[in-house]
């Protein structure tokens, strides 16, 4: 479990709280709780009223979250747990969406393969990830584990993307390399 990351409640008491019925396209319904998960029978009455039969989950600065207990987790979290079992330190969407919780998006993952799967940065002005300009010419480089691997300089930025390209199938071998994340546009 990462250091700061508040552990998941158990898998029974998740269970009493959501319907996951509909678990397979990445959403969670509020069951009608039990008293026992609340300190007043007034806050009972009032959040099963409020949110019994509704979807789980506000969208937050960047994922969806969910609130149990006065406890704010991450809805691909609960939904990774419930689906599989396994609580990972790591949970990447394979395709970059992060609101996008469906099961088969989701994979257990460490921060270097989590971080080789972002998009590129918007200030990005070259067009491919990880490749820059320099001095009029196209530099190419990489992360790995938190340090930036130096490939070279080319004069092309496709040139430099290929290079990209072959040295993060040698480095991130253990994650797919998505051609749509590598060629960054406007729209992206």
């Amino acid at each position: 479990m990462a250091p700061n990351r508040k552990p998941l409640p158990s898998r029974e008491f998740l269970l009493e709280c959501f319907d996951t019925r509909e678990i397979g396209l990445g959403v969670l319904y509020w069951k009608v709780r039990p008293e026992s998960h609340f300190k007043t029978d007034a806050a009972c009455r009032g959040c099963n009223t409020q949110n019994a039969g509704k979807k789980a989950g506000r969208i937050g600065r960047r994922y969806v979250n969910v609130v149990i207990q006065g406890s704010a987790y991450r809805l691909h979290r609960i939904i990774y747990f419930l689906a599989t079992g396994i609580e990972p330190d790591v949970i990447d969407h394979i395709d970059g969406d992060k609101t996008n919780n469906h099961p088969d998006n989701l994979r257990q993952s460490n921060n270097s393969q989590n971080g080789f799967n972002i998009r590129s940065q918007s200030r990005n002005t070259t067009g491919y990830r990880g490749v820059s300009i320099n001095k009029g010419r196209y530099q190419a480089h990489i992360m790995k584990n938190r340090k930036e691997i130096w490939i070279g300089y080319f004069d092309t930025a496709e040139e430099a993307s290929r290079a990209y390209m072959a040295a993060a199938a040698k480095l991130h071998a253990d994650t797919p390399i998505r051609e749509k994340y590598h060629k960054s546009t406007v729209e992206d």
